[in-house]
């Protein structure tokens, strides 16, 4: 009832698909945002650089991709996100110290290439 999300009467329209898309659908899918949203919270725990890194943009002048590079105590991560619709430029991951880089989460199947397009929507994680 209500998605799962209360047994009284909620104070938003419930979407007509709840019976499909719901909370308890959420705790069993290894796909879903919750599942997503604990595998981040996961590595932020997991990994101080997350927090306390130093924050450098990069690519500041795509306007589909936001990525950026924390730093801490030798330790660097590279987050790559397409903030698009559309498949972007080719992103070339020889330009960053990727020779022993671990990808740490994507939201999207990913091959090893060291060139490909993001696409619409995903994001990577990669410990250098």
């Amino acid at each position: 009832e209500n998605a799962g999300f209360t047994t009284g009467t909620p104070w938003i329209k419930v979407n007509p698909n709840y019976r499909t898309i719901n909370a308890q659908s959420q705790l069993t899918d290894e796909n879903s945002i919750r599942s997503y949203y604990k595998k981040l919270i996961a590595l932020r725990k997991a990994y101080p650089i997350i927090v306390y890194g130093d924050y450098t943009l990069l690519l500041s002048d795509d306007e589909q991709i936001f990525a950026y590079q924390r730093t801490l105590e030798g330790q660097k991560l590279l987050v790559l996100c397409n903030y698009s619709g559309d498949r972007t430029k080719q992103v070339r991951l020889q330009d960053w110290e990727m020779e022993k880089a671990q990808l740490l989460l994507s939201n999207m199947p990913v091959n090893q290439d060291i060139s490909f397009s993001l696409e619409p929507y995903e994001a990577r994680v990669y410990l250098l």
